[in-house]
């Protein structure tokens, strides 16, 4: 009863990013949880690190400040730092470190006594990605009048494929790109801040539909991401069906939380308006 307990205010209160093997720990111990990701040709920032005391909790976010922060790969290691004003936030602010397809990558600090880790290798960038199309037309909907053709433009459909032959996992994200973008359809119910994030696929391909992945005229832009199981089992435990509940995954020795790399394509699109 005590490790269910747990399992559920920590599926809830850390988003569910919890651990797979949980140990039982006693009401009032911290529990270090880590979430951090690591993308391909980019720099290393934003690894966040936060604390967690079970049955103790309020809900709000209590974050690790003063760790010392190392990402180790091959024979080299290098120190992350602070992000000034973002407490629980490290990176590294030099330009020697690189993060290569294929490598493999070890994020350490100690917590508590107790050296916390994890480890992840970065998949290999999408291969032969292409979008059926460049630009879409829709009639823009300001009344009944326009509701015909309006109809008729957002049954169309672009097709993202790429190379998937192992079944590996990938995600999808939609973006438009303009400063101030004009909304498909005139009404107060749109979000224009509005960015689709997929979940994680075993698929070669993804069909993108107005309204659904996208809801602006401009210049859009899609990110194919090539992801670990690691992350596909942690985004699966998190939105698990309450009624089945397993342990939230977790890749994090001595801690809780996910350390996964991410490769990724781009392709852009246009949605003029007709």
């Amino acid at each position: 009863m005590k490790k269910l307990k747990y399992i559920l205010i920590a599926g809830i209160v850390l988003l569910g990013v919890s651990c797979e093997n949980i140990p039982d720990y006693d009401a009032g111990e911290s529990l270090p949880v880590v979430e951090g990701y690591l993308f391909d040709n980019q720099p290393v920032k934003d690894i966040i690190l936060k604390e967690f005391i079970p049955f103790e909790s309020d809900g709000d976010e209590v974050f690790i400040p003063d760790a010392e922060v190392f990402l180790q790969t091959g024979e080299q290691q290098f120190i992350l730092l602070p992000v000034e004003g973002k407490a629980g936030y490290y990176s590294y602010p030099g330009d020697d470190l690189q993060i290569i397809t294929g490598e493999t990558y070890k994020l350490v600090f100690n917590y508590n006594g107790e050296q916390v880790w994890g480890e992840t290798t970065v998949p290999s960038a999408p291969k032969n990605s292409s979008l059926s199309d460049d630009e879409i037309a829709i009639t823009q909907w300001k009344n009944l009048d326009d509701t015909p053709d309006f109809l008729n433009d957002i049954s169309q459909i672009l097709t993202l494929e790429w190379e998937n032959s192992s079944s590996d996992y990938y995600y999808i994200t939609v973006q438009n790109l303009e400063e101030n973008p004009e909304p498909l359809e005139l009404s107060d119910n749109l979000d224009f801040d509005f960015e689709y994030v997929s979940r994680p696929v075993q698929d070669n391909y993804f069909i993108l539909r107005p309204l659904v992945h996208f809801i602006n005229y401009g210049m859009h832009q899609i990110t194919l991401y090539h992801v670990n199981k690691e992350y596909a089992l942690m985004y699966e435990s998190l939105n698990q069906d309450s009624r089945n509940l397993n342990e939230p995954y977790s890749n994090i020795t001595n801690g809780v939380g996910i350390f996964s790399a991410f490769a990724s394509k781009t392709i852009f699109f246009d949605v003029k308006k007709r």
